[in-house]
């Protein structure tokens, strides 16, 4: 429903462009026989930045850069479109259910997510990376996780949550692992510690802490069912 109301509202603001429109019709809420959907005039607004930025990133990811590897290119290009897209949710109220009631209580209201996605955008089309010196998958982000040298690398296990979103909403069926010489350029390896269909963690794990006893590696984590 709120798709087309998002389609109504664009064709009024090209209506507006070409009559003298008052305060009144600027604010004005399309709504539904329920009153359960609406959409306004700033709603569409906003809709329109987040597609002008979408095209925006487009450009910018395809830039080559100097000072910003492919990998770092595309992990803070993934993250900005996560926020766009999670910005977009949350205006056509089309955001996933939540496991608990304040699942999506603590996030920016959509302008707040526009605009953090337009400032890493504004860094990134100069050359240069607003996430420099952070770990992240495309379009991730780092959440519990442990850090171990095994041979002069360094091993990162990690959860692997999505930007711009509420990590435990998510199927966390296994880890991250990423593995680094410096702690500044990390190659991200395959995921680990796949989660099981009977048992203690056949929904999620969490948490996870590496440890080195008797030449053997041993992890200790949390796992979750349903």
């Amino acid at each position: 429903m709120k798709k087309l109301f998002y389609l109504i509202g664009m064709v009024l603001i090209i209506t507006s462009s070409c009559k003298n429109v008052t305060k009144h019709q600027n604010s004005l809420i399309l709504t539904d026989q329920n009153g359960t959907d609406t959409i306004t005039i700033e709603d569409v607004a906003l809709l329109k930045r987040i597609a002008t930025n979408r095209n925006e990133l487009i450009r910018v990811g395809r830039l080559e850069m100097e000072e910003v590897t492919l990998a770092n290119q595309k992990k803070t290009a993934g993250i900005i479109g996560e926020l766009l897209d999670r910005a977009e949710q949350k205006i056509l109220g089309t955001l996933p259910p939540g496991r608990y009631y304040w699942s999506w209580s603590g996030f920016d209201e959509p302008d707040g997510m526009i605009g953090m996605a337009e400032e890493f955008m504004e860094v990134l089309a100069t050359g240069r990376d607003p996430l420099d010196g952070k770990y992240a998958e495309p379009g991730g982000y780092t959440v519990d996780h442990a850090l171990i040298k095994k041979d002069d690398l360094w091993h990162l296990i990690y959860i692997r949550g999505i930007a711009a979103t509420n990590w435990p909403e998510y199927p966390l069926s296994n880890f991250g692992h990423a593995v680094s010489s410096d702690l500044v350029n990390w190659h991200t390896e395959k995921p680990v510690l796949e989660t099981v269909k009977d048992g203690f963690d056949t929904y999620q794990v969490w948490a996870p802490h590496v440890i080195e006893h008797d030449d053997k590696y041993w992890i200790y984590y949390t796992g979750v069912t349903d």
